[in-house]
């Protein structure tokens, strides 16, 4: 099939790196940094945070979402990433005879839509 017995590895090699790039490439918002992103914040570590640096809650940020898309809310995370402080929240909206799953970025100090 190929000319060299070690033509076909390096071509499944290629290939499935760039399958890996293109889903990297696919899966990230514009402008987000995966790296510097924390979205392991305890739910005790955000009670203090949002006292502490006057955060909304995630509740507050769920009803934002929910209100944005006309969808229903699975869960919101409070994230940190550069200094900023923002909610994940996934949202699942109906779609054309289905459900089709929504991520938004609600900022943490203001509940701005991003």
């Amino acid at each position: 099939m190929f000319g060299e017995a070690g033509a076909g590895v390096d071509f499944m090699k290629n290939m499935f790196a760039a399958i890996l790039l293109a889903a990297a490439v696919i899966s990230v918002p514009a402008g987000f940094d995966v790296e510097a992103a924390n979205c392991s914040i305890s739910r005790a570590e955000a009670r203090k945070l949002m006292s502490q640096q006057g955060l909304i809650s995630a509740a507050a940020a769920a009803r934002i979402a929910a209100q944005t898309t006309s969808g229903r809310v699975i869960n919101a995370r409070l994230c940190q990433s550069g200094g900023q402080y923002y909610y994940n929240v996934n949202v699942t909206q109906s779609s054309g005879g289905g459900n089709r799953l929504r991520s938004l970025r609600i900022d943490a100090r203001n509940g701005a839509v991003y």
